[in-house]
């Protein structure tokens, strides 16, 4: 038993809403009525009729902290991730999901630029995984890590991470579409770092199609693919197609994430840095108020906690 991976995919460049707000109103209140009866019902489940083994509890736990990380509930994900690995550690055998529950947990910091605690959870996963001798699961590990290091603007070891990592997903035709498609994004961003335009616009563009051919063109992964193409767009000069898809990028993501998720404010700041470029200023300032209003929100929500500036891994389901 496993969980899909925590594919940072949908966080990551810019972009702004381009939906109707009737609409998006409507489909934003199903999308978190559903998430918060998932989450009701884990919690019942876990109180009432916990699973014997630990490896269930502990999956379920770890199921639970995904959930609450989606609904923007720092503290909540954070004890149930807690819950999980405490459980988890009673069944050292039981290696391969304790290295998925870490990295879940590193992508819960990583969500709000807790750097330090996100590198610690991604490197014991590696560790793990690194016992087990497992190439394509090593390589996904890798990918976690260039993360860490586009943050510090290391683009040249980014670059030679995500290069082992896509070499290895590619020779052994890893089934995580996902994995791949937040590997050709972190790639992206760090070809752009270098100013490798013409590479960081073609990875950008694969990574679109991958997810459209292997999750539709309206999912998470397409929302941040399209969000990584506009950046890359708007470096390689294209400001006004660089919009485009921003726009449509932040349309998808809005449709599919909580209004308070961080990944929704950091692709509105690239949004709001792409009509600057192209002298879109009074509704650059919009978005400017829009984010200042949000971070205060989230300031109350989460003293500690700040906004992540790269791509991350959330949920695919």
């Amino acid at each position: 038993m496993t969980f899909l991976s925590c594919s940072r995919l949908a966080s990551l460049a810019c972009l702004t809403l381009s939906i109707a707000a009737a609409s998006h109103c409507t489909a934003q209140s199903s999308q978190t009525g559903d998430l918060q009866q998932r989450i009701h019902d884990q919690l019942a489940m876990l109180r009432g009729h916990p699973p014997a083994s630990n490896h269930e509890l502990g999956y379920q736990w770890a199921l639970l902290g995904m959930a609450y990380t989606e609904a923007d509930e720092f503290t909540n994900a954070e004890n149930a991730y807690n819950r999980a690995l405490e459980v988890l550690s009673k069944d050292p055998a039981d290696d391969s999901l304790y290295a998925e529950t870490l990295d879940q947990f590193g992508c819960l910091y990583r969500m709000y630029e807790r750097r330090a605690e996100a590198s610690n959870f991604y490197r014991r996963a590696l560790a793990l995984r690194q016992k087990r001798n497992d190439p394509i699961e090593i390589a996904r590990s890798e990918s976690r890590l260039a993360e860490i290091a586009l943050d510090s603007h290391r683009f040249k070891e980014a670059l030679k991470e995500t290069n082992e990592a896509y070499a290895v997903m590619v020779r052994m035709n890893d089934p995580a579409k996902a994995e791949l498609i937040s590997t050709l994004i972190e790639r992206s961003y760090a070809q752009c770092g270098l100013r490798h335009h013409k590479e960081c616009l073609s990875d950008a563009q694969e990574a679109l199609a991958v997810s459209r051919s292997s999750f539709g063109t309206d999912s998470q992964p397409t929302g941040a693919a399209l969000v990584a193409l506009g950046s890359a767009q708007l470096k390689d000069g294209e400001a006004e197609q660089a919009e485009i898809s921003m726009q449509e990028g932040l349309r998808i993501l809005r449709e599919q994430l909580t209004p308070g998720d961080p990944r929704i404010t950091f692709v509105m700041m690239q949004y709001r840095d792409c009509l600057r470029a192209i002298h879109r200023n009074d509704e650059a300032r919009e978005i400017a108020t829009q984010l200042s209003a949000i971070n205060r929100q989230s300031a109350r929500a989460c003293p500690g906690c700040t906004v992540s500036a790269w791509g991350l891994r959330s949920p695919v389901h």
